[in-house]
């Protein structure tokens, strides 16, 4: 096999590579990252934060 043919073969087996390690990123950050809150109220949120363990609080906004 030419030297030409080798390094186009490896080219595509790396593109191929990175596409497929791409959809995986994307695919666990959709599962493992975007989901509802589980607080519904702000009377739920307030006993959350009163209730005595350490809390988290993160907030996005697309402003």
């Amino acid at each position: 096999m030419p030297l030409a043919a080798s390094l186009s073969l490896l080219k595509t087996g790396l593109t191929g590579l990175a596409v497929v390690a791409l959809a995986g990123f994307v695919l666990i950050h959709i599962v493992w990252y975007i989901r509802p809150s589980d607080v519904k109220t702000m009377d739920d949120l307030q006993a959350r934060l009163t209730g005595g363990k350490p809390t988290i609080v993160e907030w996005y906004s697309n402003l």
